[in-house]
């Protein structure tokens, strides 16, 4: 297990139903399977809410995101091909579609050779619904910005899909040969939707300004534009915006504004870019 103790960063073990580290710092196992590593509660606007997880949840179940998801899981599948043992972590896994499809991707038989998948999130609620659709990996409840509760140089895949970035912390549980695997969208994604009050649209420079953050930890080695579109009606309209980082300011009637609409075509364009980790190789 690569989980660390977010008091004094040694290495945390299971024992019964609680993580210990050597130090004796104690971290219960909660009935669903995850560990809170949060030190201090996060304020009411941080992490997603119960309502944008709900409608996350509804709407990713319809495998509308699915083509990216397929994306991720073939670049995944391409980085571990000729590794007998990998641990791929998922920051900001949210209610887990993306590493519960990733499981179910690389098998049973994958799994039981050594590969560890890892999910952690600043929402417990999140990391409790996670928990409960994949209980084949560990999932921890955890504050990325102020550490990524896993060991020096352990996580051979980083996943970062539409999540927070800290890049001296992803730098740190990286392996040198590792993949970091980000996803973010396009500036054109849900566009359509942008002509509601209080819809948010994606800056036109979010490409390069992700580069540009990761210069000096990170090299782009490569990337991938997925672009769908998509015919949406009723609520499949309604679960999209409020799962969005808009929900929170999209009044309720909007949102119940779109339940009424015909099928509507809605644009969804992702871009997927790799890097690896700046400096010597293992």
């Amino acid at each position: 297990m690569t989980l660390i103790c977010p008091v004094c960063r040694q290495a945390l073990a299971l024992n019964g139903r609680t993580y210990g580290c050597p130090a004796g710092h104690a971290f219960d196992r909660a009935r669903e399977g995850y560990v809170n590593l949060l030190l201090r509660r996060p304020g009411s606007s941080v992490g997603d809410s119960r309502e944008m997880l709900a409608a996350r949840r509804a709407f990713l179940g319809g495998g509308h995101y699915r083509p990216l998801s397929d994306a991720i899981n073939e670049r995944v599948q391409s980085q571990l091909a000729h590794r007998t043992a990998a641990t791929v972590l998922d920051v900001g896994c949210g209610e887990g579609y993306y590493l519960c499809r990733l499981r179910a991707t690389l098998g049973p038989a994958r799994s039981q050779s050594g590969a560890i998948l890892i999910g952690v999130d600043v929402a417990r609620e999140a990391v409790r619904l996670a928990a409960r659709a994949c209980p084949e990996a560990t999932f921890a409840v955890a504050d990325v910005w102020s550490l990524v509760p896993v060991a020096d140089g352990s996580v051979d895949v980083l996943l970062s899909v539409f999540s927070p970035r800290n890049r001296a912390e992803f730098g740190r549980v990286l392996a040198p040969d590792g993949l970091f695997l980000v996803a973010v969208p396009e500036p054109e994604h849900l566009q359509e939707l942008r002509p509601l009050p209080g819809f948010l649209g994606v800056p036109e420079d979010k490409r390069d300004a992700l580069v540009q953050q990761l210069t000096g930890g990170f090299r782009l080695v490569d990337e991938r534009v997925i672009s769908l579109r998509l015919g949406l009606v009723g609520d499949d309209l309604v679960h999209l915006a409020a799962m969005t980082p808009s929900a929170r300011h999209l009044s309720p009637a909007t949102l119940e504004g779109l339940r009424a609409l015909a099928m509507t075509p809605v644009t969804a364009a992702f871009r997927l870019l790799g890097f690896a980790k700046v400096g010597p190789r293992r």
